[in-house]
């Protein structure tokens, strides 16, 4: 069993599988393509990193105020609106 022809099933590059409607494309075109999957690609990993890290610290900051008895009767409003905020994010 074979798979089908067509232009789903890529060919071997350099760098790996590239599909055919892109070897079929001008030369600057499919390298102004590939950068800008590159960037987009780059760029959302960059934003989740960025979310996971600063939800991370605000739950750990949030955990270390509560162990430490940080919560006199004043505060326990801002650390709800903190917890809520983490929550958000």
């Amino acid at each position: 069993m074979g798979l089908p022809a067509g232009p789903a099933v890529g060919k071997r590059g350099r760098g790996g599988n590239v599909s055919a409607e892109l070897l079929e494309r001008k030369p600057i075109e499919a390298v102004v393509l590939v950068h800008l999957q590159a960037v987009v690609l780059v760029h959302l990993q960059a934003v989740v990193l960025v979310h996971i890290q600063a939800v991370v610290l605000v739950h750990i900051q949030a955990v270390v105020l509560v162990l430490h008895g940080g919560l006199s009767s004043r505060a326990s409003g801002s650390m709800r609106q903190m917890l809520l905020w983490a929550r958000v994010a």
